[in-house]
Formats: C-alpha cells, sequence, structure tokens
C-alpha cells in the first residue's frame, strides 16, 4: 500500500489528538464494563443470600396436605433468624441496581423482619406463660407471614436473576422440617 506523504503530513497533528480521544472513550468503555459487573455481583450476593432464607424458610411452610394444628407453632418454635449480612453489608450501594430490584429486595426483607418479629413475640410470650389462646393467635400470624414470606421471597429471586428451575427445586422441600418435627414428636 501507498500512502501520500501529503496526506500523512495532513494527519500527523491529528493523530495525538484522536489517540487521546480513543484513550477517553476506552477508559469510558473499561469503567462501564466494571460498573455492570459490580452490579452483576451484588445480585449475585442478594440472591445468595435470598437463597439461604427461602431454603430455610420453604421447610417451615406447609404444604396443602399438611393441615396439623400444631403447625403453627412448630413453626414459632423452631424457625431461626434470617440471614441479613449482605442485606446490611451492600444497603449503602443498592441503589446501583434497577429501581423494581431495590423495591423487591426491600419487600423481601421486611417481609423477614416482619416473620422475625412475630416469631420473636411468640417466644417471648410463651416464656412468659401468656394465656393460650392468644399464643394460639400470634403462632397463627407467624405461620401466615412464614406463607407470605415465601411468596415474596420467589418473586423477589426471580426478579434479581435467581433460576427458575432452581427456585423450583428449593419448593420441593416445602414443609420437610415440620414433617420431622411431627413425626420425631409423640
Amino acid at each position: 500500500m501507498n500512502f501520500d506523504p501529503d496526506l500523512i503530513d495532513a494527519l500527523r497533528p491529528i493523530l495525538p489528538i484522536a489517540t487521546f480521544i480513543l484513550g477517553i472513550l476506552v477508559s469510558k468503555l473499561e469503567k462501564w464494563r466494571l460498573e455492570r459487573r459490580a452490579v452483576r455481583n451484588i445480585q449475585v450476593m442478594f440472591l445468595l443470600e435470598l437463597q439461604e432464607n427461602f431454603r430455610m424458610l420453604i421447610m417451615f411452610v406447609p404444604r396443602k396436605d399438611q393441615t396439623d394444628s400444631s403447625i403453627p407453632r412448630v413453626i414459632a418454635d423452631h424457625l431461626r433468624p434470617p440471614r441479613t449480612a449482605v442485606y446490611q453489608a451492600y444497603l449503602g450501594r443498592i441503589d446501583q441496581l434497577a429501581p423494581q430490584k431495590v423495591n423487591g429486595l426491600y419487600q423481601a426483607y421486611l417481609y423477614l423482619d416482619r416473620l422475625y418479629a412475630d416469631v420473636v413475640t411468640y417466644r417471648k410470650m410463651r416464656d412468659d406463660e401468656v394465656e393460650a389462646s392468644v399464643l394460639s393467635n400470634v403462632a397463627a400470624a407467624v405461620s401466615i407471614w412464614a406463607a407470605k414470606s415465601s411468596g415474596v421471597l420467589t418473586e423477589t429471586m426471580i426478579e434479581i436473576g435467581g433460576n427458575r428451575k432452581a427456585i423450583a427445586e428449593l419448593e420441593t422441600q416445602r414443609g420437610a422440617r415440620l414433617q420431622r418435627i411431627n413425626s420425631a414428636t409423640p
């Protein structure tokens, strides 16, 4: 290839400017790529924590065929606190996510918080030997919040990129812990 020497001389002063502009564009592209990776990483961290909470919770949400009247009390007696370490750690960076994902995460953790607050209330009332009918009502509230929370967690996990097949697989554990506890109780 032969290049016209006059053309090369004409482009010579423009090449440093073009190189500078190209460098800026590449830098912006790399920054955008790193920001996208950070957002994906945040989503994955939240998804893992939500899956762990869902895995723990779904074992206490009764299947349709589990209708034992002791189920609300079993849930309130045995449910452990939800994990919120990721939520606490990334709360300051949650605004990097899309608004619907932020809303879903907020709702999921709000439901988990409400559920466990009712569990704590139940246990305190049980320890204080509150009247059985009142205790049954609080246990029923725990059972209702457990079911609602599992639904909100499912929706949120799907919203932030959870695999529907993996969520369905977790769903197969519905009521498993209730069944084990009830079968061990004389």
